[in-house]
């Protein structure tokens, strides 16, 4: 019976350590969250209170005593809402003018395609000499007979002149 009697109590004991870690694991894990949250807040001095920051959410509220002597904080009004609809705004016209701009570069792309495909080859050809020659004889030819047109009226006034 004693082999019993000393199998009980060692079951006792490893239920009594089990518990015991349990317990220390418990406390253990209590304190640092504790030891975290006393790090939470941050003070500072302001005229006629103090302003506390909430390190795990960034909020700011303003404590002062009251009328009957007790510590309040108030939350205080920020524009963060307001800056995160601007920046939301602004990314939401990103977005709408980055789909406007894909739209017309396709646009511009299938246009270019279509013109491409629609017109004929056009290329500059310069003239030949003969072409060249040709046309200077012509404009030789038209000087020539303004210069004798002008050598005609210039002899019938001055015939004019004598009568």
């Amino acid at each position: 019976m004693s082999a019993m009697i000393k199998e009980y109590h060692m079951f006792i004991r490893q239920r009594l350590l089990l518990v015991l870690l349990g317990a220390i694991v418990l406390i253990a894990s209590s304190l640092t969250a504790m030891a975290e949250e006393s790090g939470r807040f941050t003070m500072s001095p302001t005229e006629g209170g103090f302003l506390r920051l909430d390190t795990s959410n960034g909020v700011v509220s303003f404590c002062r005593k009251n009328n009957e002597g007790e510590w309040t904080c108030n939350v205080v009004s920020d524009d963060r809402g307001a800056q995160q609809r601007k920046i939301e705004a602004l990314e939401s016209e990103n977005r709408r003018l980055n789909r406007r701009l894909k739209e017309l570069e396709e646009f511009a792309d299938q246009s270019l395609q279509k013109f491409s495909e629609d017109s004929p080859d056009y290329t500059f050809n310069l003239p030949q000499k003969e072409d060249v020659d040709k046309i200077m004889n012509f404009v030789e030819h038209i000087l020539q007979s303004i210069k004798d047109m002008a050598e005609r009226l210039k002899e019938d006034s001055s015939s004019e002149m004598t009568l």
